[in-house]
């Protein structure tokens, strides 16, 4: 492999050359599964890189994060939906509060607190990020947002 030690022993140089080669690789690798499992989103079925120790990211994640095979294997809690369904309420009402307001302060210091939204797209190229169920709860949930802010104005 092309990787050499950076200066600082917690960072490793990768060719971009080879490091190319190896997402190619890594897009063959997750386009065999069958469509049922590439609907489940990447978040779901490529969450991990694969065991395959040839893969580069692999070996990366081998180096930076060794024990991620012991935490992939360990029993996940069951899935929760009213739990899930009331800490998206919980950060939907801290984030859509009437009392937050917009401010031009530059120096963070003197904030009490400040939110970052970010929308993610549920698609990246050919690739779903989540699951088709979870992309359609996002479309609702903005579409909601949007007839909201159109009847409040």
């Amino acid at each position: 492999m092309g990787m050499g030690t950076a200066p600082l022993s917690e960072q490793t140089f990768v060719n971009g050359i080879e490091l190319k080669e190896d997402l190619a690789k890594l897009m063959s690798h997750y386009e065999s599964p069958p469509d049922d499992v590439l609907k489940t989103g990447l978040i779901h079925f490529a969450a991990h890189p694969p065991e395959d120790t040839s893969f580069l990211v692999t070996h990366l994640w081998d180096k930076y994060l060794p024990r991620w095979r012991e935490i992939k294997d360990m029993p996940k809690p069951p899935h929760d939906p009213e739990e899930e369904k009331r800490l998206v309420e919980e950060i939907n009402r801290q984030t859509d509060c009437p009392e937050l307001q917009p401010c031009n302060e530059q120096d963070i210091d003197k904030m009490d607190y400040a939110t970052i939204r970010r929308m993610v797209y549920p698609k990246k190229g050919r690739w779903l990020r989540f699951s088709e169920e979870q992309i359609q709860r996002i479309a609702e949930k903005e579409k909601q947002k949007s007839e909201a802010a159109t009847n409040e104005g």
